[in-house]
Order: structure tokens, then sequence, then C-alpha cells
């Protein structure tokens, strides 16, 4: 018997997501998506595990848009089967969220609802350090009461590095494929070569960037070993990459919003060009820059690539945008 979740990610990956799902969760279906979040069945495994999500609830009740409130909500806790989050002990608090942010709730809502869940699971209400979270989540679409599935400590990302689920959300943006031949020139703190290794078993990995104090400390990662070793490089000057040799490239290249990076159009352009050496024919080129409109329209003036798509996504708060382009075949006339 399948149980319904609901699982975050940063807006605009909504069809990433919704493909990625069944193939990193044998079983599972999409019921809907909305704009950062899916709602999805699956046997009750551990979708908690997945890597495109932020955060995965397990949904006890689904409420329509119109007309809801969060007292409206709150009420509808005691007929709620509260014995689907299993067996737990320990402490809990409740979460109220509108439209993505924490929101404030009278006082006689929220320690009714305390007791309620209290009385229902045996936990203890404690709104500081608690063990446990129910949300309850107003948006735009719907809304939901749900049990926050709690997931093991991960490693936070370095300052400026893109997140696990936004890096692995990238790669199945790209299309990418097990045991393909994986190319960053741009790799930074590696967010996205470390995704790659994690789920995608790539035959090799290039991995680069020109600043070498960041590549002494991607060397220094376990999970850089050889034969997946960093080299300081130029990403318009790959001269250790063979030419038609690369099957995915994705990067994340300098946005010149944080510091000065001179020529940042001829820095792109230059980089196009290296990338279209590099990609075998229909290999994919997949880009996330918050010049959106500058690459937009150098993209469109390489005659190498092809765009397939593009979706505007917000990274740590900025408007950006990732290109997803194909290497024209030119071997056929």
């Amino acid at each position: 018997m399948s149980t319904l979740f609901a699982g975050t990610f940063p807006a605009g990956f909504e069809s990433a997501a919704a493909a990625a799902l069944p193939a990193l969760l044998p079983g599972a279906s999409v019921e809907r998506t909305e704009s950062g979040l899916v709602f999805f069945r699956a046997p009750k495994a551990d979708p908690a595990r997945l890597p495109i999500f932020h955060s995965v609830f397990l949904v006890l009740r689904r409420f329509p848009a119109r007309g809801i409130t969060f007292s409206k909500m709150a009420q509808q806790v005691k007929s709620c089967r509260l014995s689907q989050i299993g067996e737990h002990t320990g402490t809990f608090r409740v979460r109220w969220s509108q439209e993505n942010r924490f929101a404030a709730v009278p006082g006689n809502v929220a320690s009714e609802t305390e007791r309620a869940i209290a009385k229902a699971t045996g936990l203890v209400p404690d709104r500081s350090l608690p063990d446990f979270e129910f949300w309850f989540a107003i948006r735009r679409e719907s809304g939901f009461f749900g049990f926050l599935l709690p997931k093991e400590a991960a490693r936070v990302p370095e300052k400026g590095e893109l997140r696990p689920e936004l890096a692995h959300l990238a790669l199945h943006f790209a299309g990418m494929k097990k045991h393909a031949v994986f190319c960053d020139p741009f790799a930074g703190h590696g967010a996205l070569p470390r995704a790659a290794l994690e789920s995608f078993s790539p035959e090799k990995v290039y991995l680069s960037d020109a600043d070498p104090a960041l590549v002494e400390w991607l060397r220094a990662q376990p999970v850089f070993s050889p034969p997946t070793l960093p080299v300081p490089a130029d990403a318009r000057r790959l001269s250790h990459i063979p030419s038609g040799t690369v099957d995915f490239l994705v990067t994340d290249p300098p946005w010149g919003l944080f510091r000065e990076e001179g020529d940042l159009p001829g820095l792109y352009r230059d980089f196009l060009a290296e990338a279209a050496r590099i990609l075998r024919p229909l290999g994919v080129l997949c880009i996330l820059t918050a010049k959106k409109e500058e690459f937009s329209a150098l993209l469109a003036e390489n005659a190498s690539f092809s765009q397939e798509a593009a979706a505007d996504i917000l990274v740590n708060g900025k408007k950006a945008r990732i290109f997803r382009a194909v290497r024209k075949d030119t071997s056929h006339g």
C-alpha cells in the first residue's frame, strides 16, 4: 500500500523533480506538482533520503486552497490518522507556514493543536529543541498537514557552494545518464561533481577550477580522490581534455555578482567555444547563471549549440536561470 508524501525543492525544477522521482524511488508515482513541491505516492520506504529534496513530509491531510485557514486546518487534527507516522518517543513542535514563510497563530489554536497531537502520539510538546516536527502549510495552490521526516545529518555546504538538492536537480535537468563522461570546469567547492559521483557513477570525471586554492581544497576531499583528480585549469583552455570526449558538461560559472570578474561576456563566449570542442556530438551543456539575458544571447549566436530548455530558479535568494543545450552533430553535411 502506498503512502502520500510531499517533497520540497528549489522552485523552477518542477519537471526535473517529477521526472527524477520514479527513477530514484522505484514504485513512486507523482500525484501533483506545485511550485517547489511535489506530492507523490510511494511504498513506505525512506523518501527523506532522496537527494533532490530539501524536506520530505508524510502527508496526513490535504486541503483545497480556497477559504483555507490555520484554524480550520487545526480542527481536522483529531480526525487524522496520526498512527501513520509510526511509533516514536520524544518531543515535537508544530510549525505554521504560509507561502513558505513561518506564520503566527492564536495561542489557543497552537495549544489545542499540541494537546491533540500529544494525545494521539504520546510525544511531548517542546517548542525550542524538539525531536520531531508537524507542519501546517498554506500555499497558493493548496495546503497540507504533515509530519516532517527526519534526515540524517549531512555535511554543511561551504560559503557560496550550491546546496546538494540543487546540484542533484541540475544534473537531472541536464538529463544526466549513468556511466557517462562528466565535466565541470568551474568546479568551485565541487557540489556538481559530488552529486554526479553520488548518483550517476560516471565513467570519467573531468574536474577543474582556475583558482589553485580551490583545487587544493578539492584534492583534500576524500570523494575526489584518484581517479577523480581535480586540476587547475582555465575553463577557456581545457587542454587536458581530448576533443569530442565529454557526454555531459554541467557547471556553475562566475556570475560577477560577488566579485569583479573582468570581461564576463568574453569569458562566457570563450568558454562556449571550448565546450563545443570537448563535447561529443549531441553531448549536453548545462549552465547555471544569474546573467540570464547575456548568456542566452551568447548561446543563441554560437552555431555549435542548440538550446533545448531553460528554467528560472532562485539560488540563495538570487534570481538565476539554468540552460540545457545540445552540441550539434555536424558530421553529416
